[in-house]
């Protein structure tokens, strides 16, 4: 999420999480271990994903957080992609109950 659609609404949101124990402090989320190009296992923390309410397995610089497209190009290259992405799918199974 950008920070333009981060609301009122939103952070009372987290807050509240955060409080009930929801949302883990950092020292008490697991470490990414994802494998680092020298070979060592990243010991970041994992990011909480607030979208759907649970632990990422990864860390923000190993894919835990994407907002996604932003830009008006960029979610239209994702929906075509989605539809091709089905269409193809689609194409799969019908081959394969013949």
């Amino acid at each position: 999420m950008g920070g333009a659609a981060r609301t009122e609404a939103y952070r009372e949101a987290v807050h509240r999480a955060k409080r009930a124990g929801v949302i883990p402090p950092k020292n008490r989320r697991p470490f990414c271990n994802a494998r680092c190009r020298d070979s060592h296992r990243c010991r970041a923390r994992a990011c909480f994903n607030i979208r759907r309410w649970r632990m990422s397995r990864r860390c923000r610089l190993h894919g835990g957080h994407s907002s996604g497209p932003t830009s008006a190009s960029g979610k239209k290259r994702a929906l075509e992609a989605l539809a091709r992405g089905r269409a193809t799918l689609a194409k799969r199974r019908a081959e394969n109950r013949r």
